[in-house]
């Protein structure tokens, strides 16, 4: 991995990580279709729970900012360890993916989706956030052909 892309990997989802190691210069907008599974994750009721930190002034903040970064970052690792990607967060959401490279091997991606997906409530889902307060974790998945697409 060369020393630019070993800084971005902290940053990047690894499929844009990979284009960008390829060394293949871009000439345009490209879109490949591939069969995948997809995993979309969401903290439910996120935005009352940090209203409720924020009443506490500066700590509330501190702690809420705490709680969150760790459970970003376990659920990224355990989306990573069942051989996912994560490929967008917008705000307490994440959009990961399994793709194939054949039809014949999507229903090993929905599988090793589903079993995030179950890692990820199972480590996840109830984890205190503060006195009191819990992360409520909510999974879908979804399968079929995706178009993977790099504007340039």
């Amino acid at each position: 991995m060369t020393t630019a892309a070993h800084a971005l990997s902290s940053y990047v989802s690894r499929l844009l990580l990979a284009r960008l190691a390829s060394d293949k210069p871009f000439y345009g907008p490209e879109a490949t279709r591939r069969p995948a599974a997809v995993l979309l994750s969401d903290i439910e009721g996120s935005t009352a729970l940090v209203e409720s930190f924020t009443r506490s002034g500066r700590s509330g903040l501190e702690e809420i900012t705490w709680a969150l970064n760790g459970y970003f970052s376990d659920l990224v690792d355990l989306v990573y360890a069942h051989g996912g990607d994560v490929l967008y967060i917008a705000g307490d959401a994440f959009l990961c993916y399994w793709p194939c490279e054949e039809e014949e091997d999507l229903p090993d991606a929905i599988l090793r989706a589903a079993q995030a997906g179950l890692a990820i409530q199972t480590a996840l889902h109830g984890r205190m956030a503060g006195k009191e307060k819990a992360f409520s974790t909510r999974i879908g998945i979804g399968s079929g052909e995706i178009a993977e697409a790099f504007l340039g």
